[in-house]
């Protein structure tokens, strides 16, 4: 509990935390609201012109195979994305949008779109697979996935040198934890960060609970009853073993398989799946990067 309240405190301490955007803070508001209307959310958006072009690139992306042009926000929604996916992207290109990651020398912002948009894809992807009544929403999983390293951003933001090194470092000690590399040489972790600031902003529980999630436990079935934390883990080990060239197969995954019930063989069909669309997902990300 003093280790914990010592970070807190450090946390606390970053001075330049950058404040919500006005867009963010009104998406904020009704990402947890079921009964938003598609107006409504398209109306806030547009109030964003940066933000409204980056909804309408990423619907007439190839990934969403549109054949027709989408021209509206209100089209992107629904025609391809849908309400739930479009606030929960929204509210994520607001709100990681307001960190300047161009002051850390190798820092990588399209790769962290490539994690992001792939990792909460795939959670998605994989929610959908798990058994009805065990099934936690797919929708919340997502938006989990694309904000679960947000403390990463914030890191990045507040201590650039400091982040450099831990980048440096893990390249040159790649089996290194970047949880141990970020307490060693910032003194906080991304995690810690990231579900602080989640929770400083009122994001969903669900969300704070995924972000706040560091270590992969030795007994993954005492965490079965928080299925999100699993299905995003996994999503995002996957997503950044591709990127680091130490992939494993999603079957092999004792959460996903054992667990969570998914069978082997749908975890092989989406492992193919999300291959073939990975120069696709690239695209997408260094959209959102450029």
């Amino acid at each position: 509990m003093a280790i914990a309240q010592a970070a807190k405190q450090k946390i606390i301490q970053i001075k330049h935390l950058p404040p919500l955007s006005g867009t963010a803070s009104s998406l904020l508001g009704i990402v947890s609201d079921p009964d938003v209307d598609i107006d409504e959310l398209a109306r806030i958006i547009g109030q964003d012109p940066g933000l409204a072009a980056r909804i309408l690139g990423l619907a007439n992306a190839a990934y969403f195979a549109q054949p027709q042009p989408v021209n509206t926000v209100k089209e992107a929604i629904i025609r391809v994305l849908g309400l739930n996916m479009v606030k929960s992207l929204a509210l994520s290109i607001a709100m990681c949008g307001a960190f300047d990651t161009s002051m850390c020398p190798g820092f990588e912002l399209e790769k962290y779109w490539y994690s992001a948009l792939g990792g909460a894809a795939l959670a998605r992807r994989l929610a959908m697979k798990m058994a009805p009544e065990e099934r936690p929403d797919a929708d919340g999983v997502y938006l989990g996935g694309l904000l679960v390293d947000l403390g990463i951003l914030v890191l990045v933001n507040s201590f650039p040198k400091e982040y450099s090194l831990v980048l440096q470092r893990q390249q040159l000690e790649p089996e290194g934890e970047m949880v141990q590399l970020e307490q060693q040489l910032i003194g906080l972790t991304s995690s810690e960060v990231g579900s602080w600031l989640a929770d400083r902003w009122h994001l969903p529980e669900s969300v704070v609970r995924i972000i706040d999630y560091q270590i992969y436990p030795d007994d993954v079935r005492s965490m079965g009853k928080r299925s999100e934390i699993l299905l995003v883990g996994a999503s995002m080990r996957w997503i950044k073993g591709s990127l680091n060239g130490d992939q494993i197969s999603l079957k092999d995954d004792l959460a996903l398989h054992q667990v969570l019930g998914i069978p082997a063989e749908v975890l092989e069909s989406l492992e193919v799946e999300f291959s073939e669309k990975e120069d696709e997902i690239r695209t997408l990300a260094r959209m959102l990067a450029g």
